[in-house]
């Protein structure tokens, strides 16, 4: 079955995708306080 790998890589971009989005958020807080 596929599908459990396929679910399991989704979670690891999901996860690595939200890590980029903080570290976007941190920058565009950092720009603000500026």
């Amino acid at each position: 079955m596929p599908q459990p790998r396929r679910w399991r890589r989704r979670l690891y971009c999901s996860k690595a995708h939200r890590r980029k989005n903080r570290v976007v958020e941190a920058v565009g807080n950092f720009l603000d306080s500026l």
